[in-house]
């Protein structure tokens, strides 16, 4: 029987349990729904959601002592640490096996997890106010785009 998306990410994630001591807190797998998976890792102050949302891997890090909707999304983490790196996720839309698609997404972002987080995942996240402002950058930088795609409705937050 082949892994399922839970399994994937366990497998994947297993670092940082082994490497930094975090435990999982949360590990769901919904099997009659699209094979969605989610694991929330913590350590002391610092969360990691990993999520399987219809065939793409997502994460958000942030202060497990604060809601979920302030945590930061990977992709302005990232950019805090390589403002210059094009492409934080690649959905491998290419791949035909949805596994394999969830292996090679899941395996790249473990790879920049591990590459540019390493302050975060010691329990430092000082940089937080200044990601923060990334991502208040990248929500305006979309708004103005869709607000070009279609002038004549207002987008929220516009």
């Amino acid at each position: 029987m082949p892994p399922n998306s839970l399994d994937i990410l366990k497998q994947t994630y297993e670092f940082l349990i082994e490497e930094y001591g975090f435990r999982v807190k949360h590990a769901q797998y919904s099997p009659g729904f699209m094979g969605n998976s989610q694991i929330i890792y913590e350590l002391n102050d610092i969360a990691i959601s990993i999520v399987v949302d219809r065939g793409q891997v997502l994460i958000n890090i942030g202060s497990a002592t604060k809601p979920v909707k302030e945590w930061f999304e990977f992709t302005d983490i990232v950019h805090f640490f390589d403002p210059n790196l094009d492409k934080v996720y690649d959905f491998f839309e290419n791949m035909d096996n949805a596994n394999e698609r969830i292996i090679q997404q899941a395996n790249r972002l473990a790879q920049l997890l591990r590459k540019y987080c390493n302050p975060i995942l010691k329990g430092d996240i000082s940089m937080g106010p200044k990601i923060k402002e990334i991502e208040i950058e990248r929500v305006a930088e979309l708004l103005a785009h869709l607000k070009s795609l279609s002038p004549k409705k207002k987008i929220e937050g516009s």
